[in-house]
């Protein structure tokens, strides 16, 4: 067998759900590499938003699978601009990584770990942590701690958080 490396990017414009306003742009820069010689398997998808006066990153994901063992992917600084809070972007967003991952990894129980802190600390923040690993509903390999100031951690299976984001917002690839 051969390696094969595909890379593109997707664009989608956000719109509030009632189409009324235009919140954002956001980019998926996507590599997935395969190679079944060397049992070797990657995903790595960096997020972007275009609004000015915040960092356009919002998280770099970066998933493999080597001889049938995933890397745990760390979630370091998961950030959205103040403006773009509380629509389920997030949620958009992680429900789009686990679509990109090749389908070799989304079947070795990919798994993924961070770290809270206070000054972001939100409930959604919290839900939107607990629906990706499973912790909403007992899965066995989620763990959540969150103490009273807001800082804490979260590990677990990398789930597919599914497409509650529709009752927020409207996401439109462009071509």
């Amino acid at each position: 067998m051969e390696d094969r490396e595909l890379n593109f990017k997707d664009i989608y414009s956000i719109y509030q759900a009632n189409g009324n306003k235009h919140l954002c742009e956001i980019s998926f820069n996507v590599r997935q590499f395969s190679s079944s010689k060397d049992n070797l398997y990657k995903t790595d998808v960096r997020i972007e938003h275009n609004l000015k006066d915040f960092c356009s990153t919002v998280e770099n994901f970066d998933f493999q699978v080597f001889n049938n063992k995933s890397k745990v992917c760390h979630i370091t600084d998961f950030m959205l601009p103040p403006a773009l809070r509380g629509y389920r972007i997030g949620m958009f967003i992680l429900n789009s990584v686990y679509n990109y991952l090749l389908p070799e990894i989304q079947c070795s129980t990919p798994q993924v770990n961070g770290t809270l802190i206070a000054k972001d600390s939100k409930p959604n923040r919290d839900r939107m942590y607990q629906k990706l690993i499973g912790y909403d509903v007992q899965h066995p390999l989620s763990s959540f701690h969150v103490n009273a100031a807001g800082d804490g951690y979260f590990k677990g299976q990398f789930l597919d958080v599914g497409n509650s984001w529709q009752q927020s917002i409207v996401a439109l690839k462009e071509q």
